[in-house]
């Protein structure tokens, strides 16, 4: 069974991508109803190959999202696969990431921070006062059990707006505090400094500029035009995340 995604975007043709087994079949134009019908038109394409390969595509299991500034009023036409539709979603989760239509990631973000809250919940007797790990373990568990939960992919999702950002930041504010057992007036850029921890949007900025690096060095001419930010358009393109404002500038 192979899950997929069926992606709308405005400027180019339709372009596939591929990991394990997660498909994203993208299309750009003008206006929907074009993508709707260059993707309908490489869906039958796709029908016989599969057909050919034998392999099974559950249309129920994915999901078509356009990506657009305002609201398309026009119904769109459904889209279909082995006689089946596939329906239309306001966001989409691929690669670990929820993708809304509007790209501003506050989807993903407010699940990020429910994880992170349970979690923390979760390991709050390894990390409170009265529990036996010293202050290099119990900072050990956070860097390997929660911050993760902060900065996955935020390569992609860190040119969102700067209060999910400062949401993220609080979060790891209160962690910090509960690690140290600081009371409230200990400033914040105390408990960073002294745990060696960066802040979110310090740590943001920084993974974005390495991945920027890393991709316009790349060997793959393909890979190296991902860093392209395309036509002009109101989108935040990742590539922005490479200037996240420092919150405790050096």
């Amino acid at each position: 069974m192979v899950g997929t995604s069926i992606i709308f975007n405005f400027y180019r043709t339709e372009r596939l991508r591929l990991y394990a087994d997660d498909t994203a079949i993208i299309s750009q134009a003008a206006n929907p109803s074009t993508c709707t019908e260059k993707i309908q038109f490489y869906l039958n394409k796709l029908q016989t190959w599969l057909k050919l390969w034998r392999i099974s595509i559950n249309p129920e299991k994915s999901a078509a999202i356009v990506f657009k500034k305002g609201n398309y009023k026009n119904k769109l036409p459904n889209l279909t696969l082995r006689n089946k539709n596939i329906p239309w979603a306001k966001s989409t989760k691929y690669l670990g990431i929820i993708i809304d239509s509007k790209l501003n990631f506050n989807q993903h973000l407010l699940e990020v921070q429910r994880k992170f809250k349970k979690r923390l919940c979760f390991l709050m007797p390894l990390l409170k006062r009265t529990s036996m790990l010293n202050l290099r373990n119990k900072r050990l568990v956070y860097l390997q059990f929660l911050r993760p939960l902060l900065l996955y992919a935020c390569e992609v999702w860190g040119a969102t707006s700067t209060r999910n950002i400062n949401n993220l930041q609080l979060l790891q504010n209160r962690a910090l505090r509960i690690i140290a057992s600081a009371p409230v007036y200990i400033p914040r850029r105390v408990l960073h400094d002294d745990l060696r921890i960066p802040s979110i949007p310090n740590q943001i900025r920084k993974n974005s500029v390495n991945f920027q690096k890393s991709v316009r060095l790349h060997s793959n001419p393909s890979i190296q035009q991902q860093t392209d930010p395309g036509p002009s358009t109101t989108y935040r393109f990742p590539h922005l995340a490479t200037q996240c404002p420092r919150l405790f500038p050096d």
